[in-house]
This record gives C-alpha cells, structure tokens and sequence, in this order.
C-alpha cells in the first residue's frame, strides 16, 4: 500500500520472518503532535519491491519493522463498487483486506508513488480518483457517503537519530551565541 503521509517505508515483522530478510538494530526519533519525541530502538531490514510484472524494481534499503501496520480495518468490495463511478468501471482492482496489507510504503521509495496517469470524476460529481503508479493502478479519495463517518487521518514521519550528528549540530549552535 502506498502512503504519502509517511517518510519511511514499514514492513510487518511476520513478512519479515516468512521471506527469511536479515534484520538489524536502527534508531528513530517519533515525532508527533505532542512535541513528545522519544528516541526508539527499533529494526530494520532491506529488500527489494517488484511489480507484479517484474519490470519495475525499488530497492528498499531501510523499512522499519513494525509488529503491526496501523492501517484502517475497512474492507471494500471495489469488483462489485466500482459499477457506481464511469471512469473508474474498468480498474483492474481486486478486493483487498486491510489485515493483507503488511507493507506501507513510504516516500523514501518516492519513483513507486509517481502518477502516470489520474482518472478524476466528473466535475459534477464527488467520488474517488483513479491514480496509475509504477506499481499498478491506486483508487484514492472518498468512495463513499459512509465514509465520512469512517473518517480517519494518519501520518506517520521519522528521523534517523544519530548521535554524533546531533552533537555537531548542537556545537555548532552554541557557538554562535
């Protein structure tokens, strides 16, 4: 799944464990709304993301591994949906479950969120966009009436701590004053 709102690419620890990737210790400082930004011992792995056609290839060096991807649990039929939105009735799209979903991958692979091609609704008419990637076609925006009520915003932004650079940073700082 492609997330626009996130700096990092993140993967779940059990598809790590099943393709068998070496994972190694990382650092990330959270930042969140709160100004709380704790420092994070967390893993990472590297691998290599394809397209179902084998001709696009993104190397992934750093995905943080999670033990669970926080993405919505809404499951939507688009095979039986799509017959509402004209521009959009012959996406090639397959029902997906959000529990299926364990990879997020984030702006640091930035070429796997490129449009190639969007399909908009009609001027009249509110509904959800058609986007083309490197990776295949994505359906973005409100489907829905219902999902108004189901309306959720999320983010996810990361910074690799690095304690020697922090340290020139602050250095640098003080000498200025």
């Amino acid at each position: 799944m492609l997330d626009t709102a996130s700096e990092s690419t993140l993967i779940e620890a059990d598809l790590v464990d099943y393709l068998g990737l070496e994972i190694r210790e990382s650092h990330v400082k959270l930042m969140t709304i709160h100004a709380e930004d704790p420092d994070l011992g967390t893993k990472a792995s590297s691998f290599v993301l394809t397209s179902l056609d084998h001709i696009i290839k993104y190397s992934v060096e750093r995905a943080l591994v999670l033990p669970k991807l926080n993405v919505s649990r809404r499951n939507y039929n688009w095979p039986k949906d799509k017959e509402k939105w004209e521009h959009l009735k012959d996406f090639p799209i397959m029902p997906v479950e959000a529990s299926s979903v364990k990879i997020l991958i984030g702006m640091d692979i930035f070429d796997a969120h490129l449009s190639l091609e969007v399909r908009r609704p009609p001027p009249h008419l509110k509904g959800p966009y058609g986007l083309r990637t490197p990776l295949g076609w994505s359906i973005v925006g409100m489907i829905d009436e219902e999902s108004l009520e189901e309306l959720s915003v999320s983010s996810c932004s990361t910074a690799v701590f690095n304690e020697e650079a922090n340290t020139d940073c602050l250095e640098k700082f003080w000498s200025t004053e």
